[in-house]
C-alpha cells in the first residue's frame, strides 16, 4: 500500500489477516500509522520510489490518493513489486447525497463533493485489464465528527480563521438541526465506494 495515511485502510487489511507493506512519505502520519497499527510494516518513502523488493507483494492499494501521484513512475513501481498475477486497487469514496439536508452539506464542502463531477479521474489501463465495482455505504456520523473530517480539508484549511469557523459552524448547524428533528445523535450521509482493480501485464505497458 502506498500513500497509507493514518491507517484507515491498513487496519481494516490487518483484521483481514493481511500482512501489510504500508508506505507514507510524511512521517508524522507514518508515526500515527505504526502507533495505531504496530503489525504494519511501516516505510516512509513516495509512490515512485516504494522501497519494496521486485515482485515481491500480491497486490498494491491505494485510498482516495491515486490521483495524487506521478502516473507514470507510480505505474513504473507498481509493475515492479508485483509478483505475477498481482494487482493494483485504487479505491474513492464519493458522496451521493440523497436527501435535502446532504445536498446542503455538500455546498458547504468547498470541494462540493457529490454536486457534479467526474466520479473518480479518467484511468488509462486497457479494458481488457481493468474491473470497476461500486458499494453503496453510509456513514452515520455526529456533527463534532463530520465537521472534524471537514476541518481536514485542504481547502478548510486554507481559508482564514474566521471563514474556516463559518463554514464549520454551518455545517454542524445543519447535523445538528436534522439530528433535533429525528432524535437520534448521529445522520447517515450516503457514500459509494468506487473502485478500480487492474490486473498486471507483463507482456503491456499501460
Amino acid at each position: 500500500m502506498a500513500r497509507a495515511g493514518t491507517g484507515q485502510l491498513t487496519g481494516a487489511l490487518i483484521e483481514l489477516g493481511l500482512t501489510v507493506e504500508a508506505v507514507e512519505v510524511d512521517p508524522q502520519m507514518l508515526d500515527v500509522l505504526t502507533s495505531c497499527h504496530p503489525a504494519a510494516i511501516g516505510h516512509r518513502a513516495a509512490s515512485d520510489a516504494l522501497p519494496i523488493g521486485a515482485a515481491s507483494v500480491d497486490a498494491v492499494l491505494f485510498a482516495d490518493a491515486w490521483h495524487w501521484f506521478p502516473f507514470d513512475e507510480t505505474v513504473a513501481e507498481v509493475r515492479r513489486v508485483l509478483a505475477p498475477g498481482g494487482w493494483l486497487g485504487l479505491i474513492w469514496n464519493l458522496v451521493t447525497p440523497v436527501e435535502p439536508w446532504e445536498f446542503e452539506l455538500a455546498g458547504i464542502d468547498p470541494d462540493r463533493k457529490g454536486l457534479g463531477g467526474p466520479a473518480f479521474p479518467a484511468l488509462p489501463f486497457p479494458a481488457d485489464e481493468t474491473v470497476v465495482a461500486r458499494f453503496a455505504w453510509t456513514w452515520e456520523v455526529t456533527a463534532e465528527q463530520f465537521c472534524g473530517a471537514l476541518a481536514t480539508n485542504s481547502a478548510v484549511i486554507a481559508m482564514d480563521p474566521a471563514a474556516r469557523g463559518a463554514r464549520l459552524a454551518a455545517a454542524r448547524a445543519v447535523i445538528e438541526r436534522v439530528c433535533a428533528s429525528s432524535g437520534r445523535d448521529t445522520v447517515g450521509v450516503h457514500h459509494e465506494a468506487a473502485c478500480v482493480r487492474w490486473c498486471r501485464r507483463l507482456s503491456r505497458r499501460a
